[in-house]
């Protein structure tokens, strides 16, 4: 029987007979596998800790025969036991893995996804960093790697440069003053805000997390991803 190597994060985890689980793992290079962990509920069996909701492992596991790959050896990399020490942060992360959950594509390569997710779960568990920059920061890059982002730096609408000072998630995005004058729907947008948006979706990864701004301009941000993410994708993050 063929035996495949990976490393994933445990995104969700169902109980299966008396001491099995059924897992789906985000794995870098295959997107979202479901996988058979076998005697994993047992106190005394080592895959226990690898196979953990949070839990970044090495997986070496049998090839599938049906809807399942089978765990034959798994180690942890990284828990992020951080996030059991604040209910607020740890219920950020979670969101986070249903939304992975939600729309990683089985057998479809996801390295820059697993990246970001993994980065953003260590910010949450191991630094005071600001919730809402980090969700800001997760669901917009999410969106670049989809091919989805909101349009930022341009009227969604005419194309205008200037005065984009409000947002309209049925449009795409960002849609300057003339356009939101016709628009009911449309929700008025900080210049800040509207910035915040675009630097985020065109800066290089590495520099992200670096950011700082004032709280509410997070929250701003946050609100018209999050109506785009609804929209556009049916989830509520």
């Amino acid at each position: 029987m063929e035996m495949i190597k990976t490393k994933g994060i445990v995104i969700s985890q169902t109980p299966f007979r008396e001491n099995d689980r059924l897992l789906t793992v985000f794995t870098d290079d295959r997107g979202t596998i479901n996988v058979s962990a076998k005697g994993a509920a047992s106190r005394h069996n080592n895959l226990k800790a690898a196979t953990r909701v949070f839990c970044y492992s090495s997986f070496v596991l049998y090839d599938k025969k049906s809807s399942y790959y089978t765990i034959a050896e798994a180690s942890p990399i990284e828990s992020f036991i951080g996030l059991s020490r604040d209910i607020e942060r740890l219920e950020v992360a979670t969101a986070m893995l249903r939304f992975i959950k939600h729309t990683a594509v089985e057998n479809v390569e996801s390295n820059e996804a697993l990246r970001l997710l993994l980065n953003s779960l260590y910010m949450l568990s191991e630094t005071d960093k600001n919730t809402e920059l980090i969700k800001c920061i997760f669901y917009l890059k999410n969106l670049v790697f989809m091919g989805l982002p909101p349009v930022t730096g341009e009227c969604a609408v005419c194309g205008a440069k200037n005065e984009l000072t409000a947002f309209l998630p049925q449009a795409g995005g960002v849609i300057c003053a003339e356009c939101a004058a016709d628009e009911k729907e449309s929700i008025g947008l900080s210049y800040y805000a509207e910035r915040l948006m675009h630097y985020i979706i065109f800066a290089p990864y590495k520099k992200l997390f670096g950011i700082s701004a004032e709280e509410k301009l997070y929250s701003e941000t946050l609100k018209m991803v999050g109506l785009f993410i609804s929209e556009h994708l049916g989830f509520n993050i």
